[in-house]
């Protein structure tokens, strides 16, 4: 029989620790369902339960040892939860302890799903609010800032270059690089209303892109990827309430997913990084997406840095004392861009930012590591 730590695995929980990171950290012989169960129970009655090892029979479907049937039924599996937040249902729909049922429901959103509480009613949202995310940076008071970023990965679709992509890391490792920002489109999504997209796919679908990206994106000691989702990524919210982005950093923790579209970096006290993917098309000049936008930021909220991703195009330019880059991507040019008439700068970048002692850019140097020649079905 198996006792748990339960103070401690508690203590995890309500320091941000999902319970499914908990369970996967402790590589426990019970499943996920009965270690979460007894969790609940314990937070709910104080009795410590023991766990009896699960038998590795797949067959095994209910484990009555330690649970009584009555138990079971209390509450409703992931899969009825999911299909119950489609059209929205209250707390006693899901079961009787409204803190059980909220630790259950933080658990759906720590793994992705949007899930909105309104009038009493818990739901999964299909368009979210977009936050801003800040993030602030330890700066150690160091006068040259070296990162990587990259862009429009779109991870799924058969024009992804993963070969370069892992040279690109490579290259950052060699570098002494801890920190690679992604400017969005991690993935390729799925557009319902784009016919011939299903057929440039190798990864249908949130789950299994999710599964390839954790699996496949670059890992190396002592690189985090900071990462924001952009519009291919956005239709798996749009389709189904399904955001990639926690469900990627809860996998891979050097990932760091930053929010939905845009996100603030600090990376000193007196120098912000914005990351940002737009909603817009490509225009006929390659620097009016980024004009346009740099025109809409009132004075006090401009970013030192403006990292712009989407458009798949490379461009840099100082403009309203903003150091601003249309960042370029790792995806071949597709179908549906040909069909555009769109071409795609293929490439990622170094940037070496050098600040003074209160942490105010003194020297911008901007390294493009291009990629003149695609791969066939580099995946």
């Amino acid at each position: 029989m198996i006792q748990l730590d339960y103070e401690n695995i508690v203590k995890s929980n309500n320091n941000g620790e999902t319970y499914r990171s908990i369970y996967e950290r402790l590589n426990l012989p019970v499943k996920f369902n009965t270690f979460k169960r007894a969790i609940c129970h314990y937070k709910k009655t104080g009795e410590k339960r023991k766990l009896k090892p699960t038998k590795d029979v797949e067959e095994i479907i209910l484990i009555l040892d330690e649970f009584t049937f009555e138990e079971k039924q209390e509450y409703k599996t992931k899969e009825e939860i999911i299909q119950m937040l489609k059209k929205g249902c209250k707390s006693t729909d899901i079961g009787p302890d409204p803190t059980v049922v909220f630790d259950m429901i933080q658990d759906l959103r720590a793994n992705g799903y949007c899930i909105a509480l309104q009038d009493d009613m818990y739901i999964i949202q299909v368009n979210p609010e977009k936050k801003t995310q800040h993030v602030f940076k330890d700066w150690n008071g160091c006068k040259h800032i070296r990162i990587g970023v990259v862009s429009d990965t779109h991870i799924g679709n058969v024009n992804n270059q993963m070969s370069f992509l892992h040279h690109l890391y490579d290259i950052y490792k060699s570098l002494g690089i801890t920190d690679v920002y992604h400017c969005g489109d991690i993935s390729d999504g799925w557009y319902p209303n784009r016919s011939d997209q299903i057929y440039e796919l190798h990864s249908h679908g949130a789950d299994r892109q999710v599964d390839y990206i954790c699996e496949h994106y670059p890992k190396r000691d002592g690189i985090t990827t900071h990462f924001i989702i952009g519009n291919h990524d956005y239709t798996f919210i749009r389709n189904t309430g399904f955001n990639i982005g926690p469900a990627i950093s809860l996998r891979r923790p050097d990932m760091n997913y930053l929010g939905i579209n845009n996100a603030r970096v600090w990376l000193t006290p007196n120098c912000d990084m914005e990351l940002n993917h737009p909603g817009d098309g490509s225009a006929y000049a390659m620097s009016y997406s980024l004009q346009k936008y740099i025109d809409s930021l009132s004075g006090g909220d401009k970013p030192k840095i403006l990292l712009n991703g989407h458009h798949h195009k490379f461009l840099t330019m100082f403009y309203r004392n903003i150091h601003a880059i249309e960042v370029p991507c790792t995806e071949a040019q597709t179908n549906f861009m040909k069909s555009k008439r769109l071409a795609a700068h293929m490439g990622g970048l170094v940037l070496d930012i050098y600040v003074d002692e209160e942490g105010t850019i003194d020297r911008f140097n901007v390294e493009m590591i291009p990629l003149y020649k695609a791969l066939t079905d580099d995946y």
